[in-house]
């Protein structure tokens, strides 16, 4: 339903429905659905931080990232086969975050 709610653009909703369903599979000990879980709130955080852009982003970009590297080392811990999309996620969080970053000067 969380995701349904995502792509209505009902991220409020979305993120509720989604906290509900990783508390469950937290409670139920499902590590696998508790990566799964993860990963869509961070993906819900990815899509705030495209609804506000400019630097107010980072800071959505950032809750990504955690939900993102949580996700994917519990699919490691358990040689989850679905590793790689929560790894291909975080890379792409961290390059976007690095891009919206002003970088330090370079001192020759």
């Amino acid at each position: 339903m969380g995701l349904a709610y995502q792509r209505l653009g009902d991220l409020d909703r979305a993120e509720q429905l989604t906290r509900r369903a990783l508390a469950i599979h937290r409670a139920a000990g499902h590590d696998s659905g508790v990566a799964t879980w993860l990963r869509n709130l961070g993906d819900l955080a990815m899509a705030r931080a495209d609804g506000i852009g400019g630097a107010g982003a980072a800071a959505y970009v950032r809750a990504a990232i955690d939900h993102y590297q949580a996700s994917l080392d519990l699919r490691r811990a358990h040689n989850d086969p679905n590793a790689g999309e929560s790894a291909a996620a975080l890379a792409a969080a961290q390059a976007r975050l690095a891009e919206s970053e002003p970088s330090a000067p370079d001192h020759a």
